[in-house]
């Protein structure tokens, strides 16, 4: 019963720990007053990998050598690799719904729409004003989704405690289970909890554009179409499509969804791991260092900004790819800056270590316990402390 997670877990070194630590005591709990035999051990690391280990990282190879790592270690003669999809995961684990989040409670804030980096500021005015009056007039249209969300929560726990109970002895059963696991992510019920999650997660992100042609609807994710999808009723043409593709370049991650069982029960009981420490504002130096050397190694700030200001000129490709990567940074800072998950370290020159640590807090259940890396800042920094 016991759930560890590791949110940054790179290719598992942390989780493979954990396991090891938690197989040996079970192993010896089992063989009782004797002395537990190797084979005895492994079994029970078969057994702890395939129902205690969570893990999530943004880098797909990473979440490819996590699962090989915990496949290597947890080999047992005649039996197929363990099925674990379901618990290690590809995903930005500090953007998207939070573990301790209601999907009912989502409102697309104004703050969503502050012009940032390549949006066009009147068109943002413009949605910022909308999504204000939306907001005003949400009542109507939340009172006939207000009790859906316990029953979303008891859905998705259900399902996910009768794809942990499933055997794993054969390929065959191994089979079975991820065809299940693909029949829960690819229904219905489930799909339109993450378009909800998506859409709402997206207004952070969003390119926010002139309107152009003969069409001059401003398509964009704010709180009226969020309610809009609440109840069913339509959304804006190409919407949601966007919305997916915003999904799958910033990498979302909806704790709510993703691990029912461990947050639909209060949290993890144990939350451990070596986040990245970066900051979220983009760093010219870091950025220019492998793409354009010479700017890069400029002797100062006003030196610099002369040479990515002649980029439109020199090298109009890297001028793009450079905007983008700021209107990126930007907007993850805006997101974890105005999306109520972060209150206590979104502030200031805002890092990543301070946000995991705040994370590991709200993804630990009421009993459970953290152990994070991170440096001395957390508690002396003037952000932090």
């Amino acid at each position: 019963d016991l759930k560890v997670c590791d949110p940054a877990c790179g290719s598992g070194h942390f989780l493979l720990a954990a396991a090891h630590r938690i197989a040996v005591r079970l192993a010896e709990v089992r063989a009782g007053d004797n002395e537990p035999s190797p084979n005895e051990t492994r079994r029970a690391l078969r057994d702890v990998i395939r129902h205690c280990i969570y893990g999530v990282d943004l880098n797909p190879m990473a979440v490819e050598l996590c699962k090989v790592n915990l496949w290597l270690e947890s080999l047992e003669p005649g039996k197929p690799l363990s099925f674990l999809d379901a618990h290690i995961k590809c995903g930005n684990s500090l953007v998207g719904v939070g573990p301790k989040m209601k999907l009912e409670d989502l409102e697309v804030p104004d703050e969503a729409f502050i012009a940032v980096t390549g949006d066009h500021k009147s068109t943002a005015a413009m949605l910022k004003k909308r999504n204000k009056q939306e907001c005003a007039g949400q009542e109507s249209l939340f009172v006939t989704v207000i009790n859906t969300h316990e029953d979303l929560d008891n859905w998705l726990a259900e399902r996910t405690r009768a794809l942990e109970s499933m055997p794993e002895d054969s390929t065959a059963e191994v089979q079975a289970k991820a065809e299940a696991f693909q029949q829960v992510n690819s229904s219905s019920t489930y799909r339109k909890q993450q378009q909800l999650a998506d859409l709402w997660t997206s207004a952070f992100f969003w390119k926010i554009e002139e309107p152009s042609g003969r069409n001059l609807e401003i398509v964009a994710p704010t709180h009226g179409q969020l309610n809009r999808l609440r109840s069913d009723s339509q959304t804006q043409n190409r919407l949601l499509d966007l919305v997916e593709k915003i999904k799958q370049s910033e990498g979302f991650f909806h704790w709510p969804l993703e691990f029912a069982d461990a947050t639909s029960q209060g949290g993890f009981d144990c939350v451990l791991g070596n986040p990245p420490w970066e900051r979220i504002k983009l760093q010219e130096e870091e950025f220019f260092a492998a793409r354009d050397p010479q700017i890069a190694a400029a002797p100062n700030k006003a030196a610099r900004q002369r040479l990515i200001d002649q980029l439109t000129q020199t090298n109009p490709t890297l001028a793009e790819e450079f905007e983008a990567a700021k209107h990126t940074a930007e907007c993850s800072s805006k997101f974890v800056r105005n999306s109520v998950r972060y209150p206590l370290t979104a502030v200031g020159d805002v890092n990543t270590y301070a946000l995991f640590a705040e994370h590991f807090r709200n993804l630990t259940s009421a009993v459970g316990r953290a152990g994070v890396i991170v440096p001395t800042g957390i508690a002396t920094d003037g952000t932090t402390k």
